[in-house]
């Protein structure tokens, strides 16, 4: 008799990494895909950085990146205000993920 397995299958976080790539490929190679804070609804929302401690709705995201357990990342989003050299960071949830995929016209699927 066999226990069934439960839990993500193995191949979960792999898709997820290849999307943050997919999306960074996006990010730097379009330089007509500007998205802003505000566009992505994530304007006031938390950053770790220096500056403010909230994102500005002109923020532009300049770069993805995830960190914890390839199972259940943390994704993060980079900012920077126009005219500034110093990004900020803030979490990016599933909704703003579905919205920066759209944007960049890729067809990735977030969430459960």
């Amino acid at each position: 008799m066999t226990t069934p397995r439960h839990g993500l299958p193995a191949t979960t976080h792999t898709v997820e990494m290849t999307q943050i790539a997919d999306l960074n490929r996006r990010l730097e190679n379009s330089r007509s895909a500007v998205i802003t804070a505000a566009e992505i609804g994530m304007t006031g929302v938390d950053v770790v950085g220096f500056g403010p401690t909230t994102l500005d709705a002109s923020a532009v995201l300049v770069k993805v990146s995830w960190e914890g357990s390839p199972e259940f990342p943390t994704v993060h989003g980079h900012f920077r205000n126009p005219g500034s050299d110093r990004p900020r960071s803030a979490d990016l949830h599933t909704h703003a993920l579905k919205e920066i995929s759209r944007r960049l016209h890729l067809q990735q699927r977030w969430g459960v």
